[in-house]
């Protein structure tokens, strides 16, 4: 594998390492070799070694490429990946974005709900309102990657123990959705606090890539999500929200881009995606960012129609596992790669 202990597991894919310049060696059923060197899904999606996705928060494509606030990502990222002109979600506020993301599906929630708690009903869950409980015992990402033996984990930033259920200071429950799930969060053998912990796990791991899905929520400080909402909260401060968490980035990128599997040869792969549009423009399909560095990519931006159901779909394609509720009929964002 393209890092320690990587190459065990899943069936997504190549048995070459990340060292070996790109070759295929033996493809798993269902995969072709590309004319570039990797496995490839019907669908052209690589069978990654590791996934990182980061998410960010609440901010439109507009507000961010092409400004000053974020250096980073202009004049760092974008050269140097693949990006979208076109990415967009229907669902608000954050919490239905999340379970889309990782299952397809936001099950009728309109709010940002917790993942125990009193169930919620029309009257407590809106836009406004999310004092309630709206666990789903629904099958998701997480399910489809243990069935072909793809360690995985979700790291929230701020989070403190794993497997915290409890909204605190910068931490967010909404942001971090596989604590929803019925099956993790009530798993026995301690399978919530094994699959979702604080981000200050997440070195260690990466430098062990014993993890080959990592789902990764900064707080609400670093995730963009907006200090003038929190102006006498934790991150009151009179820097940008964006610059905040270009900042972020710029300090936590590089260490999962100087791993192994993103050296030339290599089939790792960062998503760094945003959940919905910015506050301030309001509205559905305005675009959102979203960013993909491999050394599988083609620099440069495409302006094909996805959406978080077509992230999912990327993710299914990549394990080789079935696709869930809208991914099954979303287009996988394939038309990045060499």
């Amino acid at each position: 594998g393209s890092s320690g202990g990587s190459s065990s597991g899943g069936s997504s894919g190549s048995s070459s390492g990340g060292g070996d310049a790109g070759g295929c060696g033996t493809c798993a059923t269902g995969f072709t070799c590309s004319s570039a060197g990797y496995c490839k899904s019907a669908h052209g999606v690589p069978a990654f070694e590791h996934v990182f996705l980061i998410m960010m928060e609440n901010e439109s494509q507009t507000a961010i490429q092409g400004s000053a606030m974020a250096p980073y990502i202009n004049n760092t990222l974008l050269p140097a990946a693949a990006y979208t002109n076109n990415y967009s979600t229907t669902f608000h506020p954050s919490l239905p974005n999340y379970l889309e993301i990782t299952s397809g599906s936001f099950y009728g929630v309109g709010c940002d709900c917790e993942p125990t708690g009193t169930a919620c009903t029309g009257a407590t869950c809106s836009l406004i309102s999310g004092s309630c409980g709206c666990p789903q015992s629904a099958m998701h990402l997480g399910d489809q990657l243990d069935g072909v033996n793809v360690p995985w984990r979700e790291y929230g930033e701020s989070m403190g123990t794993p497997c915290n259920t409890t909204s605190a200071n910068k931490y967010a429950t909404k942001h971090i959705p596989f604590l929803y799930y019925t099956d993790v969060l009530n798993g026995t053998g301690g399978k919530c606090a094994q699959h979702i912990v604080d981000y200050a796990s997440f070195g260690n791991d990466l430098t062990a890539g014993t993890y080959r899905f990592s789902m990764i929520s900064p707080d609400l400080c670093d995730d963009m999500h907006g200090n003038a909402l929190f102006a006498t909260g934790p991150c009151s401060t009179s820097t940008p929200e964006i610059t905040q968490g270009d900042t972020w980035l710029s300090t936590e990128v590089p260490k999962i881009l100087a791993t192994p599997g993103f050296a030339a040869g290599g089939k790792d792969v960062l998503f760094i995606a945003w959940d919905e549009q910015s506050n301030s423009t309001g509205g559905s399909n305005i675009p959102m960012l979203f960013i993909a560095v491999s050394p599988l990519t083609k620099l440069g931006a495409t302006s094909s129609a996805y959406n978080h159901a077509s992230l999912l779909a990327t993710f299914e394609e990549a394990f080789g596992t079935a696709r869930l509720n809208d991914a099954s009929s979303a287009m996988p964002i394939n038309d990045i790669w060499k």
